[in-house]
């Protein structure tokens, strides 16, 4: 036993897994400090509630997420519908008509 301070007493215990147990015995309370030996295992409620809250952050995110990717499906599409567009400009400034597949409807085409 080992008196640090007066009226509390500590002691050494040795506990179950290996490790050990400190238990402080004082005129008003007791408390036992649990070693690193000691298991504790997770209720069916505990588990029940980390479940529910992971689903619940999953309905909070998943809809963001499936938002930020079509925004970048259409970020994609523009820039597509762009490039092909300054393609076919960059095209007529070189050869001074447009590519084949691309159709200028004039008033002698009727």
């Amino acid at each position: 036993m080992v008196n640090s301070k007066p009226g509390r007493n500590y002691s050494r215990v040795a506990g179950g897994g290996g490790g050990s147990v400190l238990r402080l015995s004082d005129s008003s309370c007791s408390i036992r400090a649990i070693g690193s030996g000691a298991k504790r295992a997770f209720t069916i409620v505990e588990l029940l509630v980390v479940i529910t809250i992971i689903g619940i952050l999953m309905g909070i995110l998943l809809p963001a997420i499936q938002q930020s990717r079509e925004t970048g499906r259409r970020i994609n599409c523009i820039s597509n519908l762009k490039n092909q567009a300054l393609g076919v400009v960059y095209f007529h400034e070189a050869y001074r008509h447009f590519p084949l597949g691309i159709y200028q409807a004039t008033s002698l085409d009727h």
